[in-house]
């Protein structure tokens, strides 16, 4: 195990933690979520480390659940932040189309190979749902004092893995004679991933109490 896997793992876990520590600012709300959330993603590190890179037992099946589970849950999270029906409408729309999607490449391909179409879709319906969630705080005018509301910083760590992640996840499988370039990508992800929960650790730290 590298440097940076086992920093992306202890980033993964700091967060799970602080999430923990910092549950009384924002329990009322519907971020609540993020802590059970957290701890499912260092659970299921810990089943890939020993049952993917350890045993060789399972291929890309804990990385499909993941996609799946974390794309629905931030459209579940911005659905809940919205205010307008209509954007409720569509992000509700979103998820369908994007779990039509999924079921749709698992029955094609199945659940232990990549599932590439799945990852451009999440990747798109997060960072649409995103444009919704922004339009909305607009529209309400819930603008005030962003840098210490913690949903900002839960979304622009989401932001961050899906606008990034997915690219690094379609290159590696197009590239995956190219041990070099695989090395680098490795990295790359590994330090989006570092970033994404960094990212979630500084703002259950710097927040504001969510009412």
């Amino acid at each position: 195990m590298t440097i940076l896997e086992i920093l992306f793992q202890v980033a993964e876990l700091l967060s799970a933690i602080l999430a923990t520590i910092f549950f009384k600012k924002y329990n009322k709300t519907v971020i609540k979520w993020m802590l059970p959330y957290l701890w499912y993603v260092v659970l299921n590190e810990t089943l890939s480390y020993f049952l993917v890179i350890k045993r060789g037992l399972l291929q890309y099946e804990l990385v499909n659940l993941y996609l799946l589970i974390t794309v629905l849950f931030v459209l579940f999270l911005i659905s809940n932040r919205v205010r307008l029906s209509k954007h409720k409408a569509i992000l509700h729309f979103i998820a369908i189309v994007f779990t039509m999607g999924v079921a749709i490449e698992w029955v094609v391909k199945g659940i232990g190979v990549s599932w590439q179409f799945s990852e451009f879709i999440g990747a798109l319906s997060v960072i649409i749902g995103t444009c919704i969630y922004g339009i909305s705080l607009f529209i309400n005018d819930d603008l005030s004092n962003p840098i210490k509301n913690l949903f900002t910083y839960i979304m622009l760590g989401f932001t961050t893995y899906f606008i990034a992640g997915p690219i690094i996840f379609i290159a590696i499988y197009l590239y995956s004679d190219n041990y070099d370039l695989i090395i680098s990508l490795k990295y790359l992800l590994y330090g989006t991933i570092i970033l994404m929960y960094s990212i979630f650790s500084f703002g259950f730290i710097y927040s504001d109490k969510e009412e």
